[in-house]
């Protein structure tokens, strides 16, 4: 988070794959965006799923991410009430 060191921003980082997501954690994040926002339909763990995307229920997205972390589009920042999934330049420019 080479953004946030250079504008002296403290942040803590979760390793997903090591301490994984809790339920709370993601309902945390699905207060701000939808489930569609942080699945990773591009990830190949989420093949299967595809066909499914108009169908499938949150529920079953959520369980899907808790089991597999692979499924979450990443990095996830959460900051100032506001949510910012993936990294593209100018992502960050809101944060001062």
């Amino acid at each position: 988070m080479k953004v946030l060191e250079e504008k002296e921003i403290q942040y803590k980082k979760i390793d997903i794959f090591k301490d994984r997501l809790s339920l709370e954690n993601i309902n945390e994040i699905l207060l701000y965006v939808d489930i569609n926002d942080i699945f990773s339909w591009s990830s190949p763990s989420a093949k299967p799923y595809r066909t499914k995307k108009s169908t499938i229920k949150e529920s079953e997205l959520i369980s899907l991410i808790l089991s597999e972390p692979k499924l979450i589009r990443r990095p996830i920042l959460l900051i100032e009430n506001k949510v910012v999934i993936g990294f593209k330049q100018g992502y960050y420019d809101f944060i001062n």
